[in-house]
């Protein structure tokens, strides 16, 4: 499978698991006995993600994923898609001890994707997803035309317009979800996770909005959090 078509199998993950999400949020707050059908449906499609999801995370690549931009961008919509599927199981009350358990098992799926994206974000020099290669004129002696020969080839990155998006999750995981992470991590390694995350978004900010705006709710956010410990 090309790279491009993974980047496209994942995007189509991670809709439905906002589809999914979506259709947990009209009973958020009440509880769900897993026996109801509204529960049995809950966990067939959560499980038929997570499992999809799985299945390709678990999948040799079809290359050295370090060195393709588009292929980073796709390994971190898959981590980001567990992050949602985590948020999904916070936002319903379970019933029972068992259901309670289940949900504690995706907050450390959710802990384990949010760690590896930090990693992607401190490993990769330029975070992008496309590279356009472009013939730059580069003179290496007078010369009264360009020819092959004074021609550069040198790649020029686009960052990807959704990429903040999930560095943004993966920081904001950190960032407030301490009923989970505090049995995982100390402070200072959240801290330190969330720093690493913020730190990828800036270099972003000059190229993209959508970065300027999510680090700016993300800062926003995280004043708020410090204020209420």
């Amino acid at each position: 499978m090309s790279p491009f078509a993974e980047c496209a199998v994942l995007a189509t993950l991670h809709g439905r698991s906002m589809a999914h999400r979506r259709m947990a949020q009209s009973i958020s707050g009440s509880t769900l006995p897993v026996s109801s059908k509204e529960g049995h449906d809950f966990w067939i499609r959560h499980q038929w993600l997570t499992a999809a999801v799985e299945e390709w995370m678990a999948a040799p690549s079809t290359g050295p994923s370090h060195s393709n931009p588009m292929l980073v961008f796709t390994r971190m919509l898959a981590h980001d898609t567990v992050i949602h599927l985590n948020d999904t199981v916070k936002g319903i009350a379970w019933k029972g001890a068992d259901q309670h358990l289940t949900a504690v098992a995706y907050g450390q799926r959710a802990y384990e994707a949010a760690s590896d994206m930090v990693w992607w974000a401190k490993t990769v020099p330029q975070l992008g997803c496309f590279t356009a290669c472009t013939y730059l004129h580069v003179p290496h002696a007078p010369s009264p035309r360009p020819t092959k020969a004074n021609l550069a080839l040198i790649p020029q990155t686009q960052a990807h317009p959704f990429l903040p998006g999930p560095l943004a999750r993966a920081a904001t995981f950190f960032a407030t979800d301490a009923k989970t992470t505090d049995t995982i991590c100390t402070r200072q390694e959240r801290d330190n996770a969330v720093k690493q995350l913020c730190g990828a978004l800036k270099r972003l900010r000059g190229v993209s909005n959508l970065a300027a705006k999510l680090l700016d709710e993300l800062e926003a956010r995280r004043s708020h959090v410090s204020s209420c410990r």
